[in-house]
């Protein structure tokens, strides 16, 4: 059975809510191509704003599917953690520009091990762009790793790489959210005894690989 999805199990809910989630985070990262490089500082209203919307949908997403996903603790993780971030910005809005890439690097590389691990359930579900969430995961975990090193860039360069890893976030999220509805989409084909049949044929397969394992030991 798949790492994350209980394939056909459960019926996805608000497969839409990464799609949101992704738009938003993707203007956001247009716009800080925008702002002029002194204004990147003093907008921590906007940063705080950002994450506590995407916080507060993740945690919804993820405790409207828990039945549905297999390991949907990780995504209550990421809203939670995208919440504490939203809220720290809001109490200490005069961050310095040393700080902020450290957050978004951090929060950056998160999401984008998820990608990178939903990627690998979507292969095993042959859901056909699956390539496309492990590029976005894998270049994702690169601009978190530039973000954390950020003593090596200037301040432009900071900027733009800010903007680069919001929008980057966004493309994920999108592609989730279009996976997801694939997903949904399958699932809505099956019959009931389409779905046991599904369920018995998986469990044999774990009952075969664990006698595998055994015989190997």
């Amino acid at each position: 059975m798949s790492n994350l999805l209980q394939s056909f199990k459960q019926t996805l809910k608000n497969w839409y809510i990464p799609m949101i989630i992704g738009i938003c985070l993707i203007l956001f990262g247009i716009y800080l191509f925008t702002i002029p490089l002194k204004t990147y500082s003093a907008i921590a209203f906007l940063f705080a704003l950002s994450f506590l919307v995407s916080g507060i949908l993740s945690s919804i997403f993820a405790l409207r599917n828990r039945q549905a996903i297999n390991g949907w603790g990780w995504y209550l993780i990421d809203g939670i953690f995208s919440l504490i971030i939203g809220v720290y910005l809001l109490a200490y809005p005069k961050f310095t520009m040393e700080i902020l890439p450290f957050v978004i690097g951090f929060m950056l590389m998160f999401k984008s091990i998820l990608l990178v691990g939903f990627s690998f359930d979507l292969k095993d579900l042959r859901i056909s762009n699956w390539t496309n969430t492990l590029i976005v995961g894998v270049l994702g975990v690169i601009l978190s790793i530039l973000l954390l090193t950020q003593p090596v860039f200037t301040s432009l360069s900071l900027v733009l790489i800010t903007s680069c890893s919001f929008i980057l976030i966004g493309i994920g999220s999108v592609s989730l959210s279009l996976s997801l509805r694939k997903i949904k989409k399958i699932s809505s084909y099956l019959s009931e005894d389409d779905v046991r049949k599904i369920r018995n044929m998986q469990q044999e397969i774990d009952q075969i690989i664990d006698i595998v394992k055994h015989d190997r030991m």
